[in-house]
């Protein structure tokens, strides 16, 4: 399934509004989006991000992957950036998870 989604986003005292492609695919487990347009401007030209969740068979456990696809224009502040921000959100999901 492919949506299409718009949200603002409120930080640093602006809003940011971000047109989204988001693909789910139910049976693999999957979602995936890329924002293809925002009134705010992007560090790079293309973005797509996805998270999977794997089911661990030997434990009643789940083990979820983010990876993302940048375009060759991304710099290395922009990945590390956004590897900084994948690792804060992965300590939220483990607090919430609790």
């Amino acid at each position: 399934m492919l949506y299409h989604v718009v949200f603002d986003s409120q930080s640093d005292s602006f809003t940011k509004r971000f047109h989204i492609a988001l693909h789910a695919q139910d049976i693999k487990n999957f979602i995936s989006w890329e924002i293809v347009a925002s009134e705010e401007a992007i560090a790079v030209t293309s973005a797509v991000h996805t998270i999977r969740l794997r089911r661990i068979t030997a434990s009643s456990h789940t083990f979820v992957e983010w990876f993302t696809d940048f375009s060759s224009d991304a710099t290395f502040e922009v990945i590390e950036d956004s590897k900084f921000k994948k690792l804060d959100a992965f300590k939220d999901l483990a607090e919430a998870s609790k």
